[in-house]
């Protein structure tokens, strides 16, 4: 084999070991995507909620994790989950942190760790228009009460006597329970 053939082979050897290995780096890169998986529970207006489409995530809490990720240098990847299955989800492993308008007490304290609160909210007692009997917690015994599953607002309600709780996955399915007349209020945190 003459030297100029032999030159002319490395060459391309080299060329190749080159473009295979920026191929490889590319590869790499795309792998090393740091990725942020974030478990909302999407029906929370105004802080977490889908817009009209059902495709985009919109709220303060949707704003508020992607400029975290965004500081962190992660790509916010999000994950609707009903709320009581959010402290199971990170528990799990399957999500990395959740936001979602999530009361800081006790109980979930000794399972998760909280950031500093950022925003103060409180309960309200929603009822139909033309009820004047429910003004106060006290008014809801022997009444039926909508909750959804897993929230302060659940556990609040069950501390009254004679109230009859149904809890539902959504905050959603439990004022359409109202609107049906299948409850006699609805017992939310104050915002939504």
């Amino acid at each position: 084999m003459s030297r100029k053939l032999l030159v002319l082979c490395m060459a391309a050897l080299m060329a190749m070991a080159a473009l295979v290995a920026g191929c490889g780096g590319e590869q790499k890169a795309a792998e090393s995507e740091k990725v942020l998986k974030v478990g909302v529970n999407a029906d929370f207006a105004p802080f977490e909620f889908q817009d009209e489409n059902g495709k985009e995530y919109q709220g303060f809490d949707m704003d508020l994790i992607r400029a975290v990720g965004e500081e962190m240098g992660y790509k916010v990847e999000i994950n609707n989950v009903n709320f009581d299955g959010l402290i199971p989800a990170l528990e799990a492993g399957n999500i990395d942190v959740c936001i979602s308008g999530m009361t800081i007490n006790e109980e979930r304290k000794q399972k998760v760790n909280f950031s500093d609160p950022y925003y103060k909210s409180g309960l309200s007692i929603i009822v139909a228009k033309d009820n004047d009997s429910i003004k106060k917690f006290e008014d809801l015994k022997g009444k039926k009460v909508a909750v959804q599953i897993g929230t302060t607002s659940a556990a609040e309600v069950k501390k009254i006597e004679g109230v009859e709780v149904k809890e539902f996955n959504s905050s959603a399915d439990t004022f359409m329970e109202l609107r049906a007349k299948g409850v006699d209020a609805v017992v939310n945190d104050r915002p939504v």
